[in-house]
Order: C-alpha cells, then structure tokens, then sequence
C-alpha cells in the first residue's frame, strides 16, 4: 500500500480519523494516535453554534475523512486555502487563507484545497496519492489540490 501523511499507509491515516481524539485504535499489527502525526500543526481555532455545526469539521473532505493535505518541507511560510472557486482558481474568500509555518502538516484541519506560491519563487511539491505519486515544480500563484492529495512542499527557488 502506498504511504502517506509522514509514512503512516492510507489504511492507518484513516483508522486515525475514525478514533476520538487522543485515543488510539488497532488496525492489524499497527495503532495509530493523534501523535502519530507529529509535524502536524495545530488546528485553526473554530467556533460551533450548532450540533450541524460541529459535522461539519472535515468541511468537503471524501467520505468525511480523506482531506487535502499540504506539507510544507520548507523554511517558508506557506498560505493554504480552506475553500476553491474553480471559475476564479483562487480561493473563495481572503478568511479561507491560513499560514502554514515551515516543517509542518496541515493534516487535522480539514480540507485543505490549495497552496500559494509567492511571486519570484518556484515550489518543488510531491503530490502522494493512494495510488500513485509525482514530483514536479510549481510557479507563482495559487495551485488547487483534490481530496486525495498530499501535497508535500519539497523545496524552492528564489
């Protein structure tokens, strides 16, 4: 099986999601936790008014638990979006835009649907898949990812 999300396989990434918070699960010869993530960044703060509300945690990800993730492998600072507009291809909204500190994930915040390349810069970025990866550069701009994509930020150029 292919790996994902800092070398855990899909099939324990998943089995993560499905846990409540902080309490591990068995799956096979392997149990995942929360710290079995430990790159992660800290999930935006969020606030809930209704039980529908809080349903809606994971936002559009597949199935509730496949996100769209971002890496960011660099010494950057990199801006993600929480939301797309495919006629514009940028993000919908300015609140959707988070930083993403360097070294870290965004695994845990939901779905995250794209990353920003600054102006006068190229991104090294390792799409993972379940099935398959690729590596290739990027240039300024935003760049939409799908659910199913680990977006790792590999390097840059300047």
């Amino acid at each position: 099986m292919k790996r994902l999300f800092s070398g855990l396989t899909l099939t324990a990434a998943l089995a993560g999601a499905l846990t409540t918070m902080g309490t591990p699960v068995a799956t096979g010869a392997f149990a995942v936790s929360p710290a079995a993530f430990p790159n992660s960044a800290p999930a935006p703060a969020a606030s809930y008014t209704t039980t529908a509300d809080m349903a809606q945690l994971k936002g559009g990800c597949t199935f509730g638990m496949i996100c769209g993730t971002v890496h960011n492998g660099t010494d950057l600072v990199v801006k993600v979006t929480m939301s797309w507009c495919a006629a514009s291809k940028k993000p919908c909204s300015d609140k959707d835009i988070k930083e993403l500190k360097p070294h870290k994930s965004t695994h845990g915040w939901g779905d995250v649907d794209g990353y920003y390349v600054p102006d006068g810069y190229k991104f090294k970025v390792k799409y993972q898949r379940a099935i398959s990866d690729k590596t290739k550069w990027f240039g300024p701009g935003w760049h939409k990812i799908t659910d199913d994509n680990v977006a790792s930020i590999e390097s840059y150029t300047h």
